[in-house]
């Protein structure tokens, strides 16, 4: 037996029904999450990429800055020229061509394909005088997770909230909202 028309419809408007609210989550995700989870993913890359290049590295470290606060440094490696300070960054979309800098390519600046092989280039034994200040310097750093806390709050206090992410919890609440009648 074929359903009604007002049968039809009311499928119809059931199944429509959702989709405002799962449109809210899915958006509210992107919003809240993809910055973070697209950082983590760089930085996860980048300590792959140079894995093995430094006799000792610390990865997403946070550390006393001149100021008084907090800083957070991606990657740290102790090599035979010296300690490098790595600071990844990972653009959204696509870039087509050389990267441009809009005033000029900073010193030292490398792709991630380029630096692990940059530093196999220079790999050469570290002197025996460069671990105590090694140890020094890592002894200043922390990477747990109240250390990287303690540096979001400084933010937050010093430039606000970021509001893509409080957007984006926003539209999750609104979206299971929706859906929750």
């Amino acid at each position: 037996m074929a359903p009604q028309a007002h049968e039809l419809l009311r499928i119809i408007w059931t199944a429509a029904g959702w989709a405002p609210g799962l449109v809210l989550i899915i958006t509210g995700l992107k919003l809240a999450l993809k910055p973070r989870l697209q950082g983590w993913l760089g930085e996860r890359a980048v300590a792959s990429a140079v894995e093995g290049v430094a006799e000792d590295s610390l990865h997403d470290v946070v550390m006393p800055d001149a100021r008084g606060g907090l800083t957070q440094i991606d990657h740290l490696l102790l090599t035979g020229e010296g300690i490098v300070v790595v600071e990844t960054k990972s653009p959204s979309g696509r870039l087509s061509g050389p990267a441009e800098f809009p005033k000029g390519r900073p010193e030292g600046a490398v792709a991630r394909r380029d630096l692990g092989v940059r530093l196999r280039a220079a790999q050469h034994r570290v002197p025996a005088s460069w671990n105590r200040p090694w140890q020094q310097l890592k002894s200043y750093g922390a990477t747990d997770s109240q250390a990287r806390k303690a540096h979001t709050r400084q933010l937050r206090s010093r430039f606000g909230p970021d509001w893509r992410v409080a957007l984006g919890y926003g539209l999750l609440a609104i979206g299971f909202a929706v859906l929750a009648f």
